[in-house]
């Protein structure tokens, strides 16, 4: 088959993005119309050999007839003088796509999705003379990053991505060289992006990027009531995850993404481990929150 009729799709992940990365790849295989034309990319940062293996085994389970590759790298290393997302670099690693993968045009997803569309209708969009399509649901005066925006002379009614789902001309970054400006960016008080690796894509496009409608990225936060569309891609957005302890009981998404994640990769990273605890303690105010709302109804 040749390379133009391959979609390229890229997930970026660590050992703290495991846990939703069995739903969001089961549910996109299940709902695409040619899984054989799709080469996926896992990004794998600091990833040990038994995730990478549960990864192979994720594509096994699926009876993936496609082809795909992983990726490894140190994004402790490619980023330790940026501020993390709750003390993480990873997120910084979809940055580096245009230096790891040979393409004219990929598909990026976060690993807190469900996909209940057919993927190739992203593949249909037009991307003339664009470096990046996204959903914009907001503008830069209601997001955290107001004040770095602002600051730096960018008007308030700037439209604003989410970064969890994006299409990346990559062929137009390059003709760009967005590469040098996204390190450029970084070097200008770095301690104060609250967005991290969001806060730099969005700068970088300023405002001029394809937008995207909202089923490719529709937001499903915990307290949420479901979304009206029943078909789309649904982003876990926040905490808790339906993944999380006690995501069962409190997230208004929990059936949903239960009926994509596969039992073997439930497990796995549904077990009782410290590394869980540590992270039901580290959200205990967004569960506590959420758990409130839900039963005050």
């Amino acid at each position: 088959m040749h390379k133009e009729n391959i979609l390229q799709i890229v997930f970026n992940v660590n050992e703290g993005g495991l846990p939703g990365l069995g739903a969001t790849i089961n549910s996109l295989l299940q709902s695409t119309s040619q899984p054989e034309r799709i080469n996926f990319h896992i990004m794998c940062s600091r990833l040990s050999e038994d995730h990478q293996n549960n990864i192979h085994k994720l594509f096994e389970y699926a009876s993936f007839p496609g082809t795909y590759e992983l990726i490894n790298y140190d994004a402790n290393t490619d980023f330790k003088s940026l501020p993390g997302l709750h003390n993480d670099l990873t997120p910084y690693g979809r940055l580096l796509i245009p230096q790891y993968i040979d393409a004219e045009k990929v598909i990026y997803l976060d690993s807190d999705l469900v996909i209940t569309i057919d993927i190739f209708e992203l593949d249909e969009v037009d991307m003339s003379g664009h470096s990046i399509a996204a959903y914009t649901g907001t503008f830069v005066n209601y997001t955290l990053d107001r004040e770095y925006f602002v600051s730096r002379g960018y008007s308030q009614d700037m439209p604003y991505f989410n970064s969890g789902v994006l299409i990346m001309n990559l062929a137009e970054w390059r003709r760009r060289d967005l590469d040098t400006a996204w390190r450029e960016i970084i070097l200008d008080r770095p301690e104060t992006l609250r967005s991290h690796d969001q806060t730099i894509l969005n700068r970088m496009c300023d405002g001029d990027f394809k937008q995207l409608p909202k089923k490719f990225n529709t937001s499903y936060l915990a307290g949420a009531n479901k979304p009206s569309h029943p078909t789309g891609i649904f982003h876990f957005l926040g905490s808790p995850k339906p993944w999380d302890l006690f995501g069962s009981i409190i997230h208004g998404g929990y059936s949903l993404w239960k009926r994509f994640s596969p039992p073997f990769w439930e497990r796995e990273y549904q077990r009782m481990t410290i590394g869980r605890l540590d992270r039901a303690w580290y959200i205990r105010r967004s569960i506590i929150r959420v758990a409130k709302k839900r039963y005050a109804k």
